[in-house]
């Protein structure tokens, strides 16, 4: 601390013998109307690389006499790149009011584009063992190829509000995503030996709204007012990676009016 305190010192004298200034002293109501930094604003450039995430059922399946025990689903590898990330931090108040109707707002703009690598990643089921803490030999059941990745295009603009019920809810969102590509994606049979295979999976000009709320009987999220200006599946392919493409399906003018409730059983 000592040793903080010289520095700042120092950097002080530095910058008084530098610059020519007055001082002047500041009365009760001038120190009054003085507030903080308004809000925070983070600039971020991430990348991740071979991310392994397992979820394990301790409880396994309710009344499934099969899969009673704990079971798992495992996903590997996965790497994140992300250019450009601005994240903003505020929070305010009701003018006047005192019970704590405040509110924080978080906004998420990307300059740059997010990609998401899923380059040969698994997501596989398995036995979790008696405990929960060890996992099995996994079924492999949906995989992605060696170039597969999420690309999500620059110029993604996300509004975060969470509070005292803002809006009606416990957290609301908003978000414009330009263009969402999803590339190398097959959901396989393990019984059966066939797959279903897709080039491209897109979506453009989404414009998501969501509110979401901690109910009695869990977590429900609410979509209605999303909207999705195209949906486009390209190079279908049922059997395997190799059989004949049947063709693509586009689908325009999406709402996704939905309301979800997530419970634990």
């Amino acid at each position: 601390m000592k040793g903080f305190n010289k520095l700042v010192l120092a950097t002080a004298i530095i910058a008084a013998s530098s610059c020519s200034f007055a001082m002047q002293a500041m009365d009760d109501e001038s120190l009054s109307t003085t507030t903080g930094q308004a809000g925070l604003t983070l600039s971020l450039s991430t990348t991740l690389t071979n991310l392994d995430v397992k979820w394990i059922d301790r409880d396994g399946i309710a009344g499934d006499l099969n899969y009673a025990n704990s079971g798992a689903v495992h996903i590997t590898p996965i790497g994140i790149s992300a250019i450009g990330q601005v994240i903003t931090v505020d929070a305010g108040g009701t003018v006047g009011d005192t019970t704590g109707n405040g509110q924080l707002r978080i906004g998420i703009n990307t300059t740059g584009a997010t990609t998401i690598n899923l380059n040969n990643t698994k997501i596989s089921v398995a036995d979790a063992g008696a405990t929960g803490s060890a996992i099995g030999a996994d079924t492999t059941i949906i995989q992605f190829d060696a170039a597969a990745a999420l690309n999500i295009a620059a110029g993604m603009n996300t509004t975060i509000k969470l509070g005292n019920r803002v809006g009606g809810h416990f957290l609301t969102s908003t978000a414009t995503l330009p263009n969402v590509t999803l590339t190398g994606l097959s959901i396989i049979d393990a019984v059966g030996g066939g797959s279903i295979t897709i080039g491209t999976l897109g979506l453009s000009t989404v414009n998501s709204v969501t509110s979401i709320d901690v109910v009695a009987g869990g977590l429900q999220i609410d979509t209605t007012g999303t909207t999705i200006g195209e949906v486009a599946l390209e190079g279908i392919r049922l059997g395997s990676a190799v059989s004949p493409s049947i063709g693509d399906v586009y689908i325009a003018n999406l709402t996704a009016n939905s309301v979800i409730t997530v419970t634990g059983h």
